[in-house]
């Protein structure tokens, strides 16, 4: 069975962490944000810091890093 609160307490943590390093930084800086985790929790994160104003604008690729499809026997961490 799956916890769905469990799920959902790691995009929450990762909005967190995120919002953290941003208060962090000087005021007026921008900060790139890099989120490394599956790809639901990292659309999830996406979404919601989207749905905050937030963008990719002047990132390459819509700053998306890495891919979304791999082949069966393919790996999948950074090498």
């Amino acid at each position: 069975m799956v916890d769905i609160f469990q799920l959902r307490s790691v995009d929450l943590a990762m909005i967190l962490k995120a919002a953290e390093a941003g208060l962090e930084a000087p005021k007026g800086q921008k900060v790139v944000v890099v989120c490394y985790g599956g790809l639901d929790h990292t659309r999830n994160v996406a979404r919601f810091f989207r749905a905050q104003g937030f963008s990719a604008e002047g990132l390459p690729r819509k700053g998306l890093l890495g891919r979304e499809e791999f082949e069966e026997d393919e790996r999948r961490t950074l090498a």
